[in-house]
């Protein structure tokens, strides 16, 4: 979460330089929320009391949605939007099937139910939960992913991630930190 808020800072510097945009609040403010809008599935599970988990994926973390949404952005608003909304969903995407966090995403919806990780780093587990085999490319069955999230999964990854002192949540500090920090030498230079 917090990677995906620093990458949004980064987007509005990338606006500034790139596509030659001005930095204001509202750009910051649109860059997080394009970086983080697959996720705003988890709004769902906040108002009506569930439990955030895997399964808040399975509303709104399709790829093929989001370029049509794109595209919409794009006509509607212009080239430098839609090149901001597909940066942002493409890192949300990428960081979903490649981060710490989860079971992958349906790359290939409405083409295939199968979810898609790439391990490039290890996957976050339950503490005293075995540990997840290693492979670099995971497909997985919805089955296969709900079997795995009982087996391997933290069911209290919020709090045991963002609450409490870990790699994982000073790797994501930093590279807040890191964002926040080029933001003022480059945000208004």
């Amino acid at each position: 979460m917090l990677l995906d808020i620093a990458f949004g800072i980064l987007l509005s510097l990338f606006a500034k330089h790139y596509l030659h945009m001005q930095i204001t609040v509202w750009l910051v403010l649109v860059c997080v929320l394009f970086s983080m809008a697959p996720d705003m599935d988890a709004l769902f599970f906040l108002l009506t009391g569930k439990k955030i988990n895997f399964k808040h994926r399975e509303l709104l973390h399709y790829p093929v949605i989001f370029a049509i949404l794109g595209m919409a952005v794009y006509i509607v608003f212009g080239r430098e939007w839609g090149i901001l909304f597909l940066l942002g969903i493409a890192w949300h995407f990428f960081n979903d099937v490649a981060g710490c966090l989860g079971w992958g995403i349906r790359l290939f919806w409405p083409f295939s139910r199968k979810n898609f990780r790439i391990q490039l780093v290890p996957i976050h587990q339950a503490p005293g939960k075995p540990k997840l085999p290693y492979k670099f490319l995971y497909i997985w069955t919805p089955e296969e992913v709900e079997k795995n999230a009982a087996q391997y999964g933290d069911p209290d990854w919020i709090r045991n991630i963002f609450f409490r002192i870990n790699s994982l949540l000073i790797i994501e500090i930093i590279g807040l930190v890191v964002a926040l920090a080029l933001f003022v030498i480059y945000g208004f230079g």
